[in-house]
C-alpha cells in the first residue's frame, strides 16, 4: 500500500492541512509510528524527485540504492539523493523513528551555496547513503527531527529559512560520522566491483554490454567478470541485468514510455525480445506488471 497526498494530510489538524499540502512537495517531515498503517513492507523500484532520509530509533529495514542493499538499525540514518532509483526491500513491523523529504530549492543560495553541499557524501548520487549515529549523539539528533516537526507544524511560518538551517545542521554533525564513502571495500576486486555498479548507475541507458564497461573502467571483460563474481557472487552480466531490470520496473510504473521505447532505452532490444527478457526474469510480461501494482 503506498502512501497518498489526501491519507498522509488526514494525520495533520484541520488548521495545518492547507498549509501542509503547499508545502508537501517541497518538504515533509513524519515520526514513522504516526503513519504505521500506511508504511509498506515491501515497494519496487521506483524514483522521487526529492531527496529523502530515514533516521531509525527502533525495529529494522532493508533498502536499496540503486544495485547496493543496505540494512537500517537503530542509531542509523539512510539518505537517498532525488532522482536516484531504490526499493523498499521489508520494514519490519516495530520499526519507528523519522522520515523525511525535501526539494533542494527551500535552501537559499545566497545562505547556503551549493557548493557547500559537496561536503556531504549521503547527499551525493554515488555517495555512502548510511551513516552510523554514535549512541551518545541520538539525544541531540532526535532533538532536531523533533524540532523540524515543530516548525512543519507552525503555521505562523511562510518560508524554509529555519527548517533549512536546522537541516544544514543536521547534515554537518551527520557528516562529522561519515568518514569513508566505502568503509567495507578492503582488496581490489571489491572496489572495481564497486565501481562497475557506479558505472552500471551512471551509463545503464548508454553502454548496453560488459565489454563496454570493461573498456570503461580499463580492464579485460575477464578480468572484470573474476572480480564481480568473487565480490558479489554473481556475474558482471548478471549485474548488468539486474541494473536494467530495476530500471525497466521504475519506468513501467513512473513512465509513459510504451514498452517498445523502454526495451531500446535500455537494451537495444525489440519489443518481442524485451517481453520475454522482462518475464524470463521475473515471470511477469511488461504489461503484466505496468498494469498490477501488486507485482
Amino acid at each position: 500500500m503506498l502512501l497518498k497526498l489526501e491519507e498522509i494530510l488526514a494525520i495533520f489538524p484541520e488548521r495545518l492541512r492547507s498549509k501542509s499540502r503547499t508545502y508537501f512537495k517541497s518538504f515533509h517531515i513524519n515520526r514513522i509510528k504516526d503513519f504505521a498503517p500506511f508504511v509498506s513492507h515491501k515497494r519496487p523500484p521506483y524514483r522521487k524527485r526529492v531527496t529523502d532520509f530515514m533516521l531509525v530509533t527502533k525495529g529494522n529495514s532493508v533498502r536499496t540504492k540503486g544495485l547496493n542493499q543496505y540494512e537500517l538499525k537503530p542509531n542509523t540514518v539512510f539518505f537517498i539523493p532525488a532522482f536516484q532509483i531504490r526499493t523498499t526491500e521489508f520494514n519490519s513491523d516495530d520499526l519507528d523513528g523519522y522520515f523525511c523529504h525535501f526539494d533542494d530549492t527551500i535552501f537559499d543560495n545566497k545562505l547556503f551555496p551549493q557548493e557547500s553541499f559537496k561536503n556531504f557524501s549521503f547527499l551525493q548520487y554515488l555517495g555512502n547513503p548510511l551513516i552510523n549515529i554514535p549512541e551518545s549523539e541520538m539525544m541531540y539528533i532526535t532533538h532536531l527531527m523533533e524540532q523540524l516537526i515543530v516548525e512543519y507544524q507552525n503555521e505562523s511560518i511562510d518560508d524554509f529559512k529555519v527548517i533549512s538551517s536546522i537541516l544544514m545542521a543536521l547534515f554537518y554533525k551527520l557528516g562529522s560520522y561519515d568518514n569513508e564513502v566505502y568503509p567495507k571495500l578492503k582488496n581490489k576486486a571489491s572496489i572495481l566491483t564497486q565501481r562497475y555498479k557506479n558505472e552500471l548507475m551512471k551509463h545503464i541507458y548508454d553502454l548496453h554490454f560488459v565489454a563496454d564497461y570493461a573498456d570503461l573502467l580499463g580492464v579485460s571483460q575477464n578480468y572484470l567478470n573474476l572480480c564481480v563474481k568473487k565480490t558479489i557472487g554473481k556475474t558482471a552480466l548478471t549485474l548488468l541485468t539486474d541494473m536494467q531490470l530495476i530500471e525497466a520496473k521504475s519506468l513501467l510504473r513512473q513512465s509513459e514510455m510504451n514498452i517498445s521505447e523502454i526495451g531500446f532505452a535500455l537494451a537495444d532490444k525489440n519489443p518481442s525480445d524485451f517481453s520475454r527478457f522482462f518475464k524470463a526474469k521475473t515471470g511477469f510480461t511488461p504489461r503484466e506488471f505496468r498494469n498490477n501494482a501488486d507485482f
